[in-house]
């Protein structure tokens, strides 16, 4: 197989603060006034109701071209291979004015531009093999990548000026499993195995701009590892009844994150905000009856999902989430 594909995108970001009552009252409280703005005093002051605009216009162009082929080695070796190479471009204007921010000092920037260019090769490879014509085993390896760009939420010239972009991330994937059909195939399983390796992993973090000033910001973390191991089965166990089961176990880390932190803290080895451990049991009942002209259906699934942190510090008062334990159940009628 062999194809190409291509996207012009026009991507518009507004973000419009406006300066409220309470706000422009303390900053133009007189100088030694118990606030923390006090010290700018009266002439620095900012009128309720200033409006501090940042627009911003993104123009992307991508050109891929892909293939993919199946060779069998054998009757039950198959080689998979694919590729496929990208040539993105990004465009950045970015107007911000400042003008009404007064002791914010935001400053004001005017056709501000800035342009960034990926040329990416993703190849793909792997393996399939036939145990018999319901069952096989595979491993395959694949590279990808997510673009950079531009942080384009409410910023001052003060961001603009340390950088507010961030870098391309790429991936490489690897992951090996058996999958298939028995007992006259009616059992569906699958069993998989994967490692992850990021390079430049992106991942919103505060960022500290100094006079104690800090932001939220995407950024990008030097190196990120996930492996784990997830399986799922089905059993149809008669024309009426069919119960499922899955679970999964991911250990993802920040393998190197220097200066990862609001302080500028080191986050290596902290974990991902994701959960390490998923699992849910399902039942899917429906019976035909006939005295109501239709049918009714019950489907119950319970799901668990394991304790983790929110944020990359790991902090744990503030970004500790529990653990969830969640029971759904739907009752429906059709004729």
């Amino acid at each position: 197989m062999l194809g190409v594909f291509y996207l012009n995108e026009q991507a518009d970001s507004d973000r419009r603060v406006t300066i409220g009552q309470d706000m422009s009252t303390i900053v133009a409280l007189p100088a030694g006034s118990p606030f923390p703005f006090a010290p700018v005093g009266l002439a620095f002051g900012v009128t309720a109701g200033s409006v501090v605009p940042a627009i911003a216009n993104i123009e992307t162009e991508n050109v891929a071209g892909f293939g993919s082929l199946d060779f069998d080695i054998t009757s039950r070796l198959t080689l998979n291979l694919g590729a496929r190479y990208t040539h993105e471009t990004k465009d950045i204007v970015f107007n911000l004015d400042g003008s009404r921010s007064g002791a914010f000092r935001i400053g004001s920037l005017d056709n501000f531009r800035d342009d960034r260019t990926d040329n990416k090769f993703t190849p793909t490879a792997g393996f399939t093999f036939a145990i018999n014509d319901d069952v096989n085993v595979y491993a395959k390896y694949a590279r990808g990548f997510k673009s950079g760009g531009w942080n384009t939420d409410f910023l001052n010239v003060g961001q603009i000026a340390t950088g507010f972009d961030f870098d391309t991330e790429t991936v490489d994937s690897y992951e090996a499993g058996l999958k298939g059909l028995v007992l006259d195939r009616r059992l569906r399983f699958d069993l998989a195995a994967f490692y992850n390796e990021f390079s430049d992993f992106q991942q919103f973090q505060f960022v500290s701009l100094g006079g104690g000033t800090t932001v939220l910001q995407l950024r990008n973390a030097a190196k990120v590892e996930s492996q784990g191991i997830e399986g799922s089965i089905s059993l149809q166990v008669n024309e009426n009844l069919r119960l499922g089961a899955n679970a999964g176990y991911v250990d993802a880390t920040f393998d190197k994150f220097p200066n990862g932190g609001p302080s500028g803290q080191d986050l290596s080895g902290n974990e991902l905000p994701s959960p390490d451990t998923t699992a849910a049991l399902t039942i899917d009942y429906g019976v035909p009856v006939a005295a109501l002209g239709g049918r009714i259906d019950f489907f119950g699934e319970y799901s668990y999902r394991s304790n983790y942190f929110s944020g990359a510090t790991n902090d744990p008062l503030y970004e500790r989430i529990g653990s969830r334990n969640l029971v759904n159940a739907r009752l429906g009628y059709s004729n």
